[in-house]
């Protein structure tokens, strides 16, 4: 109801309000990937980002990343390069990555403030279609995030920085073959066994796996070379197989016997070979060796000549990440020539007057 009265009221000064913009910052993670690259490995992670919204939340639109190869061999191209944010990719996958050239995704990610994201490049470790210098052992790779263009926007703000300012490259990463190698135990010296004796120690050998990846070794192979064969490259032309001095081979780790039991045959010809599967597999991790013992019986009436040796055919396993399968050299060579074995008919037992009673 209007009474008519006619209200006072006291003006006030009004001011502007001023929004602050927030900050974004871009570092390589401390675990951002070093060291090698196994060769055909897939989805491999090439480097890690950390993401921090400072002040306001942080809207990303795009991100651009290159790989490259920062010294050596300028291979041609890799393939299936993606972006992820937090573990899920962001934009469309590169099936094909030209060394050097950058490629732009779409991002729509919110980086909430005062938090950190993580951003990673990942990418096949392989070539996409280059038959010109494809991607092998020894090369380098390093992916980069590119520098920004107004690509990200703040919640209150609205302002659009540049993120990242620079170009911020990962580490230098350089690709290697899955590989294992044997090398023989040095602790375990050249021997006389007697024939008629269980439970001997006839070979000891290393089995030692690269940088690349983590291998699950699964089998081992044993035969018999002569006592030429030291020389690498050497002839396997043994006079007898293992069979002719000794049965019940037993492959044997840290004490334990980690394979079936092969029983020989000395009607076994000198080139025959033993397997011996490993089960369950042994696992090696990059770098990690394993060392492995053949355990015999000597038969009574051993056919061996002095100085005969056993060898190491080969050792084989699967790549945990490439699951290429891996063996060693089947060269021969200091690395899988074993101790050298003489077998003694019988020990003998001298008795003597002790000139002192």
């Amino acid at each position: 109801l209007d009474s008519g009265t006619v209200g006072t009221y006291t003006v006030r000064n009004s001011a502007q309000t001023t929004v602050s913009s927030g900050s974004v910052t871009v570092s390589v993670a401390n675990d951002s990937p070093s060291g090698t690259l196994t060769l055909n490995a897939t989805n491999v992670k090439l480097a890690k980002y950390n993401v921090t919204s400072n002040g306001e939340a942080a809207k990303f639109s795009q991100l651009s990343f290159i790989v490259a190869n920062p010294s050596g061999v300028a291979w041609t191209d890799m393939r299936n390069l993606r972006v992820l944010f937090n573990g899920s990719q962001v934009g469309t996958l590169q099936t094909t990555a030209v060394n050097g050239t950058t490629y732009n995704v779409t991002a729509n990610f919110t980086v909430a403030a005062g938090t950190t994201g993580v951003i990673e490049i990942n990418g096949d470790v392989a070539a996409s279609t280059s038959t010109v210098v494809v991607l092998a052992s020894g090369h380098t790779v390093r992916a980069t995030l590119a520098a920004g263009s107004s690509n990200v926007q703040f919640a209150s703000s609205l302002s659009t920085p540049t993120t990242p300012y620079g170009a911020t490259a990962g580490n230098a990463l350089t690709v290697s073959t899955s590989a294992i190698n044997a090398s023989r135990n040095s602790s375990l010296g050249n021997q006389t066994v007697v024939a008629s004796t269980n439970g001997v120690k006839i070979a000891s050998v290393l089995i030692n796996s690269s940088a690349s990846e983590s291998v699950d070794l699964s089998s081992l192979v044993f035969g018999s070379c002569t006592s030429t064969c030291v020389a690498a490259g050497a002839a396997v032309a043994a006079a007898n197989s293992l069979g002719a001095a000794f049965t019940n081979l037993k492959l044997m780790r840290n004490g334990a016997q980690v394979a079936q039991t092969v029983t020989t045959s000395t009607a076994d010809v000198a080139a025959t070979t033993y397997t011996f599967n490993l089960s369950p597999a042994v696992l090696l991790a990059p770098t990690q060796s394993a060392q492995f013992d053949l355990y015999a019986d000597v038969i009574s009436g051993a056919t061996w000549t002095a100085l005969q040796r056993s060898y190491l055919a080969s050792a084989s396993g699967t790549g945990q990440v490439t699951s290429a399968t891996v063996s060693t050299s089947s060269t021969l060579g200091s690395g899988n020539i074993m101790q050298a074995l003489t077998v003694s008919a019988a020990g003998s037992l001298t008795l003597a007057l002790d000139g002192s009673t």
